[in-house]
């Protein structure tokens, strides 16, 4: 147990670098995710494809709160890579969709691609008219 003074981030750290459990690993990272030293260290868990997944997912989330720039580096290559995991591929789409910015072009052509036509169909798109909802005891048939 860390003594009252005792800085807990070269523990939560070293749990990182050398850590063999993953649920423990990860735990250390979501611990380290409000230290703004550590987004190098989020950057390099998030683009290393040989990382538990988990953990390049916790790293993305991290990262993007940390230092967004950097984020978006690291995001562009893993979201363009089509050899890299496509859960992860799936945790930076997210983040990305999610995070109020316009995605560069090539981010965002690949991102449409990887959607295909139906999900494109169905995503909410930019309207001048409000988006209505059904109240109960409409069908939805005119």
């Amino acid at each position: 147990m860390l003594a009252g003074g005792d800085e807990p981030r070269p523990v939560l750290r070293h749990l990182v670098a050398t850590g063999k459990q993953p649920m423990v690993r990860r735990s250390a990272l979501r611990l380290l995710s409000a230290d703004g030293d550590a987004a190098d260290l989020f950057g390099r868990i998030a683009a290393d494809k040989s990382e538990d997944l988990a953990a390049r997912s916790t790293s993305a989330v991290a990262l993007q709160s940390l230092a967004p720039e950097q984020f978006h580096n690291v995001a562009r290559d893993i979201v363009l890579d089509d050899d890299d995991n496509k859960n992860v591929r799936a945790t930076f789409v997210d983040a990305i969709a999610h995070g109020g910015e316009i995605p560069p072009s090539d981010v965002d052509q690949k991102v449409r691609s990887l959607a295909g036509p139906k999900a494109l169909a169905a995503a909410p798109q930019d309207r001048a008219e409000p988006r209505r909802t059904r109240t109960a005891g409409q069908s939805g048939l005119a």
